[in-house]
């Protein structure tokens, strides 16, 4: 194993997937899909696997930036296996088979012909081609004579895996996503000890996400006073006889905002209130509890659906003359999506919560600056925003408040992490230029000795 290529088509988060190999042998990593980018424009550059050697796949968790084109990948190489941890097998299927209903429906809408990029039938298909494994355990790859893996837990979501590589020549080190601070509901990366860093330590090669080098993060941050902050505001909106929406992503920060507001309910900080989930949502959630006794977490065999008494989909009111879904008083909705994006709940419900002063609109995580949800928090009180869609504008009468709950570590905790590991070699991935400037600048600083590197698309780099 002597060569890393980035299969990502720009430098940018977005179709996150590397190859790592030589002549005869190689590893992907990863098979993600660009969140904002449409047919093969939103896939990695397979093409330039086409002269290199694939003998299996890994891949860290199950984000569509990380997992959304591995039933095509796997298309293209139906012999070779994929190793991933259970729960990001189980979630992952979900969101796949998710995926497809979206592509479909884009291409009635958009007229994008090559969409779906795969049928729920090759997802099925694919599945076959999956190998789950355990933290902590080293394995053997099949068809790959002298590699040997290892998976620890990352910290960033339910399954998500840094991924130890093992060669008789090279030790390299793939962080995935990574978080290491404990969040509500999930444990930091399983890697943030001095006693798990030694055994890492002098690593060939570390290739590490870089997501938030461009974002410094307040140094009187502590995740207990954010917590107490999205309480109070909720309870002001509620106080007021208002409903509260929460935009979240399905799958993770959904989990973790149950867990937050059940911790509210039982700590008096907050007083209970019905708690509203939907659609793709219950789905992911379902999965959370049903892998609650097997999978590392704060709380271990915790129900969430059971602690909110959420049997399915809720009905939402509509209004007869209305088309959009309408908020009841004293009601908390956590709905997807994150950034609030056309046709999706969080979107519908807040044409009918902008405009009323009761209520509250609260961000838990991180809004494109092409969203409706970042627009949102850019819009003073009584001006309007568009929420996309073609509809006319809202007044924004309503609470807006942003609260930092990220599922990626911070900047300067990483960059820490990286130092204290201090691998012959860092490959800066997963980030846009800003990003991985930054820490390019502070580790070569901080590591004189060590390679760091910012790899261009495409462009081969000897491990």
């Amino acid at each position: 194993m002597d060569t890393f290529i980035r299969l990502t088509r720009e430098q940018e988060i977005g179709a996150n997937s590397y190859w790592i190999g030589d002549d005869k042998n190689g590893l992907v990593l990863d098979a993600g899909m660009h969140p904002k980018q449409y047919g093969g424009d939103a896939m990695p550059n397979y093409k330039l696997l086409n002269s290199l050697a694939v003998s299996a796949a890994v891949v860290s968790h199950s984000h569509l930036d990380h997992i959304g084109t591995l039933p095509y990948f796997l298309q293209q190489y139906p012999k070779i296996n994929a190793y991933v941890t259970e729960a990001t097998m189980k979630l992952g299927e979900a969101l796949l088979h998710n995926s497809v209903n979206v592509m479909t429906s884009q291409r009635l809408e958009l007229g994008i012909t090559e969409y779906p990029l795969f049928t729920h039938e090759e997802i099925d298909i694919a599945m076959d081609q999956i190998r789950t494994v355990k933290y902590n355990k080293t394995f053997k790859v099949s068809d790959y004579p002298g590699c040997k893996l290892t998976f620890y837990d990352a910290g960033h979501l339910l399954g998500s895996a840094c991924i130890l590589i093992e060669t008789p020549d090279k030790k390299i080190l793939y962080s995935g996503d990574i978080q290491l601070e404990d969040q509500t509901l999930i444990p930091k990366c399983s890697i943030s000890d001095p006693k798990a860093i030694a055994a890492l330590k002098n690593i060939d090669t570390l290739i590490v996400e870089t997501t938030r080098g461009a974002s410094p993060r307040d140094p009187n941050y502590t995740r207990k006073n954010e917590e107490r902050r999205l309480a109070q505001a909720i309870q002001k909106s509620l106080n007021l006889g208002g409903a509260v929406l929460i935009p979240v992503f399905a799958m993770g920060k959904t989990q973790e905002v149950l867990m937050m507001l059940h911790n509210f309910f039982e700590s008096g900080q907050l007083k209970k209130a019905p708690v509203k989930i939907g659609g793709l949502s219950t789905k992911m959630t379902r999965i959370f509890d049903e892998l609650a006794d097997s999978t590392p977490r704060i709380y271990p065999e915790f129900s969430l659906l059971e602690a909110h008494n959420i049997k399915g989909t809720p009905r939402h009111k509509r209004s007869r003359k209305r088309e959009p879904l309408v908020t009841q008083p004293g009601n908390i909705y956590v709905m997807s999506s994150g950034m609030m994006v056309p046709k999706t709940l969080s979107n519908q419900l807040a044409e009918s919560l902008l405009p009323n002063s009761k209520n509250g609109l609260f961000f838990v995580g991180y809004c494109d600056p092409e969203t409706p949800g970042y627009a949102i928090q850019q819009t003073a009180l009584k001006e309007s925003v568009s929420l996309g869609g073609g509809r006319p504008k809202v007044a924004r009468l309503c609470q807006v408040g942003s609260f930092d709950f990220s599922g990626h570590c911070e900047r300067d905790s990483l960059k820490q992490w990286i130092i204290d590991l201090a691998p012959k070699q860092a490959l800066l991935v997963h980030g846009d230029l800003d990003a991985s400037t930054w820490f390019e600048e502070e580790l070569k600083k901080a590591l004189p000795n060590s390679t760091i590197i910012t790899p261009q698309a495409g462009k081969p780099y000897p491990l």
